[in-house]
């Protein structure tokens, strides 16, 4: 991973260009995502991993998108998601 890790600057460069690509778009968020953000995030816990696992996958279901992952913990808390190995 140490090869593949970039600088932020870097990082930056990446997105334009994938947003550059007119295959490429960004989504408002879905009607409904709210409750179901809450659901997944209404913990008496710290974690920056659950609460963006929790936002992703209830930006797929509220808009009723596949979500494709390498994640096992996300891929379980996620209806209909493709877990990819």
């Amino acid at each position: 991973m140490r090869r593949e890790v970039m600088t932020q600057a870097k990082a930056w460069k990446v997105y334009d260009a994938v947003l550059a690509n007119p295959a490429n778009r960004m989504m408002d968020e879905p009607q409904g995502i709210d409750p179901l953000f809450r659901e997944r995030t209404n913990r008496q816990e710290a974690s920056t991993k659950q609460w963006a696992d929790g936002y992703l996958a209830a930006f797929a279901e509220s808009g009723r998108l596949t979500l494709v992952t390498f994640d096992k913990a996300l891929a379980a808390t996620s209806k209909g998601s493709v877990l990819l190995s």
